[in-house]
C-alpha cells in the first residue's frame, strides 16, 4: 500500500517540534502490520527563500530561516520532501 501525506504541519530542522501530532500519526500508520508492505512518503511544503540572505536584508529574520530547510529529509524513517 502506498500512502502520500501532504501536510503543512511537519517538523523540520528549523522547527523540530512543529506538527508533532501529525508526525506521530503518520509514523504509526507506517508501522501497520499488513499483508502488503506500507510505503509512506511525506510532502511538507515550506515557503521558498533563497540561500543568500544579503539580497533579502529587508526581510524579517524569522522568515529567512525557511532558507535552511533542506529539500529532502528523513524523519523517523519517513522520506520527507
Amino acid at each position: 500500500m502506498n500512502i502520500l501525506t501532504f501536510t503543512s504541519l511537519w517538523p523540520n530542522v528549523e522547527q523540530p517540534n512543529f506538527g508533532i501530532f501529525v508526525k506521530h500519526r503518520v509514523t504509526a500508520m507506517a508501522r501497520f502490520d499488513m499483508p502488503d508492505s506500507v510505503n509512506v512518503r511525506v510532502v511538507a511544503p515550506v515557503p521558498y527563500f533563497p540561500k543568500t540572505p544579503t539580497a533579502l536584508s529587508w526581510m524579517p529574520v524569522h522568515w529567512l530561516r525557511w532558507a535552511n530547510v533542506p529539500e529532502f529529509e528523513e524523519t523517523n524513517g519517513l522520506p520527507t520532501f
